[in-house]
């Protein structure tokens, strides 16, 4: 079995990530485990790192040489350096190996670890922290530091759960290597989960998943866990994951805010996070957040409007089919009758809006891949009115009564 010194292990890590290494999340840990599958147990040890950016990366060495075994493994072993620390992952994947003397290194993917003290089962975590992508914001709250205090942070209170947003004590650091086009998402900050009442662990997980799924659909960037600390009632962290997430760049896109809506996450978790949990399955709002993200990152204005047009049929055609339009009508429809019928529930969309001109676009863009009476300034005013409506139409879905930013003029108006 393979050992090495762990800080010349260490140094391979640094190496690879230069000067983003010191501020990653999880710099080293090792151990010695089993590579599974139906037919093989394979020995090794076993590095991780966490970088600041929330990738993960995971190498597994062997005595021998040539396992190019490409099937799906699980793997368990133990952790040097966490004592008494387990790691257990249920999918595992090959994608490269390369040789080092009698020995071979692998090079693994995986969508989730799972650390834990090996004596624990069945934990009621008393709370979790989530450490997140590309959420940066202006602190409501003081946090003391040596001689004065720092905003850094904002709590809600939804009645079952307490949150505290907080910024990371490096976010200053980590955004300058994002302006500096060093990285392009980091983990600016985290979230503290405390249930009033017993929830399971899997509970507050698919939780967590709600909340930064909510909060991604404002901030239109992905702000999705890449590690979930689960604490007990002794606040002794017991378990962690780690989970390869959804990782967009970040951007000042947001809808919502601190800062130009004022207390405006605040107001907005208070309001409507509640709504959004009871529509979220029906009306597949998780999704739709990757729709409306995903936008965010198009580079061409044509690709901006199909995808636009796309979370339109999406989220238009859920909200008629939970208020009991059956999906033969809903297929007979077209996109202007949709948004007819959606208004005859919301009551906010103006006329001028509701005339042809959407499905006018859409048809030629979708059956030829260009729209050829519009260019320029005229294509990309029309992509921000109906941009900017559909931003109107989710909020007004979810309950949200505050000011949002407009995609007009990026000036604060009411929904």
């Amino acid at each position: 079995m393979i050992y090495g010194d762990s800080q010349v292990l260490e140094n391979d890590f640094h190496n690879k990530l230069g000067d983003i290494y010191p501020h990653s999340l999880l710099r080293y840990l090792s151990g010695i485990g089993n590579l599974m599958n139906d037919s093989t147990s394979l020995p090794v040890s076993w590095e991780f790192c966490l970088d600041i950016t929330g990738t993960s990366h995971f190498i597994l060495k062997h005595r021998g040489r040539h396992y190019h075994n490409l099937e799906e493994h699980s793997f368990s072993g133990h952790c040097n350096e966490l004592v008494g620390w387990s790691i257990n992952i249920k999918k595992i994947w090959i994608t490269s190996t390369i040789s080092e003397g009698l020995s071979e290194v692998l090079y693994c993917k995986t969508p989730e670890f799972i650390f834990e003290k090996r004596e624990v089962e069945g934990i009621q975590p008393s709370k979790a922290i989530a450490h997140i992508t590309n959420f940066d914001f202006l602190g409501l709250e003081k946090t003391e530091t040596n001689g004065g205090f720092i905003l850094d942070k904002f709590s809600v209170d939804l009645k079952r759960l307490a949150l505290e947003f907080k910024l990371t004590e490096n976010s200053n650091e980590i955004k300058k290597l994002i302006d500096t086009k060093r990285i392009n998402h980091g983990v600016l900050s985290y979230i503290t989960v405390v249930p009033y009442e017993s929830h399971s662990l899997e509970e507050i997980k698919k939780e967590i998943g709600s909340i930064t799924s909510f909060l991604s659909s404002v901030t239109l960037t992905t702000n999705y866990p890449q590690k979930i600390e689960y604490y007990d009632d002794n606040n002794d962290i017991v378990r962690f994951d780690v989970m390869d997430t959804t990782k967009l760049s970040f951007n000042n896109e947001a809808i919502i805010d601190n800062f130009l809506t004022w207390r405006g996450l605040k107001h907005l978790f208070e309001s409507s996070y509640l709504k959004y949990r009871e529509l979220e399955d029906s009306l597949k709002l998780n999704e739709f957040t990757n729709r409306i993200v995903d936008i965010q990152n198009q580079t061409f204005i044509d690709n901006k409007l199909a995808q636009l047009i796309m979370a339109y049929e999406f989220l238009i055609s859920n909200y008629l089919v939970s208020h009991g339009l059956s999906r033969d009508n809903l297929e007979e429809m077209n996109i202007q009758k949709k948004m007819t019928s959606l208004n005859t529930q919301l009551r906010f969309i103006p006329r001028e809006l509701l005339n042809d001109d959407l499905r006018k676009v859409r048809n030629p863009l979708f059956h030829t891949g260009a729209i050829p009476f519009m260019e320029g300034n005229d294509l990309y005013n029309f992509y921000t009115e109906y941009n900017d409506l559909l931003m109107r139409i989710y909020l007004r879905i979810i309950g949200y009564d505050g000011e949002y930013i407009s995609r007009k003029d990026y000036k604060p108006v009411q929904v």
